[in-house]
């Protein structure tokens, strides 16, 4: 079935840092799949933190091939200038700052052009300009959600952040679920891991080849 998905997906333009740069990998695709299966057949996932739409395609191509009915929505500032510790570590990847790369890349583009450009062909995908630290989920038009994503602001403040405002949004049994769980984002590990522990919730970490991580809603 994965070798079924991964051939659907095209992989030549998914995988291609050409055409979507970003940190979403193989390992991080079958951690999306594992997730997937869990959800029941309709829904809503937030994805909080978009970058140039790559794992957000992940998520559309996915639903679609397991036959699953999903709004996906998209919540970003589209300015990478408001996460240093991402930027540092793309910056090191590209050899240069976000903006040379993504206007390099994309005619000089802003982020929220070139997203909406990414993934024109997913109907079922929305965008929004959405500051975790000014912007709050009321601002959002939004029904059973059974899925968050997290791959905003990589720190302390910036996990913690999305987690308080987004977690209790979820639906019976939801699954909330983040990036760059890994020594590189230490703040980030730590953060879930307080998180985890402090809200007895069971923390998932299901490949070593991923930094994806996921948090089973507690039931009620």
């Amino acid at each position: 079935m994965v070798t079924d998905v991964l051939t659907a997906t095209n992989q030549d333009e998914v995988y291609s840092s050409n055409r979507l740069p970003g940190y979403f990998f193989l390992g991080d695709f079958y951690v999306m799949l594992e997730i997937i299966d869990k959800l029941p057949p309709r829904g809503t996932v937030i994805q909080i933190g978009t970058f140039l739409g790559r794992s957000a395609k992940f998520w559309a191509e996915l639903f679609r091939q397991q036959n699953k009915i999903y709004n996906i929505i998209c919540l970003d500032t589209y300015d990478n200038t408001a996460d240093d510790v991402f930027n540092q570590h793309l910056r090191s990847k590209f050899a240069g700052d976000i903006a040379t790369v993504t206007s390099f890349l994309h005619k000089k583009k802003t982020n929220l052009e070139i997203v909406i450009d990414n993934l024109k062909q997913y109907g079922e995908i929305q965008h929004y300009v959405y500051d975790i630290f000014v912007n709050s989920p009321e601002d959002i038009q939004a029904s059973n959600i059974v899925c968050v994503f997290d791959d905003a602001v990589h720190t302390r403040q910036g996990v913690k952040q999305s987690f308080d405002s987004w977690f209790n949004r979820l639906e019976y049994d939801g699954i909330y679920c983040g990036h760059d769980y890994s020594l590189n984002f230490l703040e980030v590990m730590e953060t879930v891991n307080n998180i985890a522990a402090e809200n007895d919730l069971k923390l998932q970490l299901p490949r070593k080849d991923s930094s994806m991580y996921y948090l089973i809603k507690k039931r009620v």
